[in-house]
């Protein structure tokens, strides 16, 4: 129902979550914080003593979780998205 992506940077003790999902029919139900925990769980094992994530700030049920569980807005990053030739871009 869903799925976690991290890796861990030994050299600054910090665990680096790339990516989080939980499948559109499953969410609602706390999989995703669920999701989190054990992956910050598995970053403490591990020695980590630092997780870092990135996420669009539009993406509020995302940042609302984040934020429940303790992160904190470090910068604001912005990148340009350039549609590839063909494709339509909808914002």
């Amino acid at each position: 129902v869903g799925m976690v992506q991290a890796l861990l940077n030994e050299q600054n003790d910090c665990g680096l979550i790339q990516n989080i999902g939980v499948v559109p029919t499953y969410r609602g139900y706390g999989f995703g914080r669920m999701l989190l925990l054990k992956v910050l769980h598995a970053f403490r094992c591990q020695g980590m003593v630092q997780a870092q994530l990135e996420v669009t700030m539009k993406n509020h049920i995302a940042l609302n979780l984040y934020y429940s569980l303790g992160f904190r807005q470090h910068k604001i990053v912005y990148r340009e998205v350039t549609p590839v030739q063909g494709e339509q871009l909808s914002i």
